[in-house]
């Protein structure tokens, strides 16, 4: 019965090596799981992420187009719209009647002198209506300029934002896969040494009762009728 034996205990050790083998496959397949899970939740995230950053990202966009478009289409203040601007044509004809006025009163309206204050006034006038309007227009723009980019500095804030919200879900996600990889991996390889070891504990025991069947052979049968 010593083979016999053998066989019976091979067959627990196989067993038991099969059940070490699907245990190990389990274990590894729950890792692989949560591996899974960890990589969609990362990947939920970055959307997310990417999603509430969208409309900062379209703003610092549009402003970013309008502020080339306002660069682009700058042109120095050359003093031409003032002409078509009531209010300097209604400064320039009510100091024109104030001069007027004042010569007519002391009797020189015609005179030289009236000319020359005329024509100094609205020297003057137009001078100070010049600097006053290029100012404004020049901080009118330096104000849209601003402005805008501001709102381009915000999406571009954004961009970045989501750039390295993109490289850290990417990091991550690497190293959830390497994880997954490694769990894979020990899994197999738990596997294989399961099944390796019940084998090789199955030849072992085959070999050593085989052994001992030869150094202790079995009585041989007695004689008699029953015997025979």
């Amino acid at each position: 019965m010593g083979i016999e034996t053998a066989l019976v205990g091979g067959g627990a050790m196989l067993a038991g090596g099969l059940l070490q083998a699907g245990a190990a496959n389990r274990a590894s397949d729950t890792q692989l799981e949560g591996t899974y899970a960890g990589i969609g939740e990362q990947r939920r995230q970055f959307d997310l992420g990417r999603q509430d950053m969208a409309p900062y990202r379209d703003a610092g966009t549009a402003a970013l187009g309008k502020l080339s478009a306002l660069i682009n289409s700058y042109q120095p203040f050359d003093g031409t719209e003032l002409a078509n601007d009531p209010g300097y044509q209604f400064g320039l004809n009510e100091g024109t009647r104030a001069v007027e006025q004042g010569a007519a009163a002391r009797g020189g309206l015609f005179s030289g002198k009236t000319m020359r204050d005329l024509v100094k006034f609205g020297q003057d006038y137009g001078n100070t209506m010049f600097d006053r309007r290029g100012s404004f227009r020049l901080g009118e723009q330096a104000q849209r300029y601003n402005q805008l980019a501001g709102v381009a500095g915000t999406g571009q804030s954004a961009a970045m934002g989501g750039a390295q919200l993109g490289a850290q879900s990417a990091g991550t996600i690497s190293d959830l896969l390497t994880q997954g990889g490694n769990a894979r991996a020990a899994g197999i390889v738990g596997q294989s040494n399961a099944l390796g070891n019940a084998f090789g504990n199955i030849g072992n025991m085959y070999l050593q009762q085989s052994m001992l069947d030869k150094l202790m052979p079995k009585p041989a049968p007695t004689g008699g009728v029953y015997g025979a």
